[in-house]
């Protein structure tokens, strides 16, 4: 096939194995969504792997560290600002936005994409955690056909720390996945919640020692790579029926976290 995507970026590298691909994500993802150009780079690459008859399966994973709090504090830190200049995720109510609001619309649109063509790609997809994940993070990986975890993996509620809506997709697929009041326990808690309590409640597939993870996860992915792609295909037709609800409520999603990042403040509909 022609126009292959590039196997290293700044932000994550890609390697094809037979009939498996694997995507890593090694750098800042805040800054690849909020990048265009780069965004647009990744959204190609996963349409060429979906279209290559060689792929069977995509494993998507990270290094330690890029998806937790570090990264999400520095691009809210810069995306959000108290009227005292300050930044800060505390105290936040009614916090004026200033000019680099269009890195949150660009960052939630960024998130929204990413997880439309997860949710329609026709090969398997396997997400693996390793470290900390900030809440909206997680959401995304709640889209693939399989989620596996190193045991040092830990859920951030970082909605709850920064005071917005928790973005991802959470509110789509938690519900349907662990229940409307597990779901809500979950998006409430202000405590981080641990790889192997996610699994308890059928959140990962399986968690894996640190030691092991990589190369089991790549074992296990190219596991689901030998079924055909006809198979496969059909499996995930009738598993993952929900396309259009899901587009409804990234767009609902996606009002309601404007509104509680916005300057004017979160007003519930109805309520003065």
């Amino acid at each position: 096939m022609s126009d292959e995507p590039e196997c290293r970026t700044r932000f994550y590298s890609l390697e094809i194995q037979g009939k498996l691909a694997a995507i890593n994500f090694h750098g800042d993802v805040h800054q690849l969504g909020a990048c265009l150009e780069s965004k647009k780079t990744l959204l190609s690459a996963l349409d060429f792997l979906d279209k290559d008859p060689r792929i069977h399966a995509l494993l998507l994973s990270n290094s330690a560290g890029v998806l937790g709090a570090g990264n999400f504090r520095r691009f809210m830190e810069t995306t959000l600002e108290t009227p005292d200049g300050s930044g800060g995720p505390r105290g936040r109510t009614n916090a004026a936005m200033c000019l680099p609001h269009y890195r949150m619309d660009r960052f939630g649109n960024a998130l929204n994409q990413f997880l439309m063509k997860i949710t329609g790609f026709s090969k398997v997809v396997v997400v693996a955690y390793e470290g900390e994940v900030a809440s909206p993070l997680f959401g995304l990986g709640l889209a693939a056909d399989f989620r596996l975890a190193s045991t040092d993996m830990t859920l951030l509620p970082s909605h709850i720390e920064w005071g917005i809506a928790p973005g991802g997709g959470l509110g789509y697929f938690l519900p349907r996945l662990v229940g409307p009041l597990k779901a809500r326990d979950l998006l409430f808690s202000k405590e981080p919640t641990s790889a192997e309590e996610l699994r308890e409640m059928g959140l990962l597939d399986r968690v894996l020692p640190v030691h092991e993870y990589r190369s089991e996860c790549v074992q296990a992915t190219a596991e689901l790579a030998d079924i055909p792609l006809p198979g496969i295909a059909g499996i995930k037709a009738v598993l993952n029926n929900y396309s259009g609800n899901l587009i409804n409520f990234l767009v609902h999603e996606e009002d309601v976290r404007g509104r509680t990042t916005d300057h004017r403040g979160f007003k519930v509909q109805g309520v003065k």
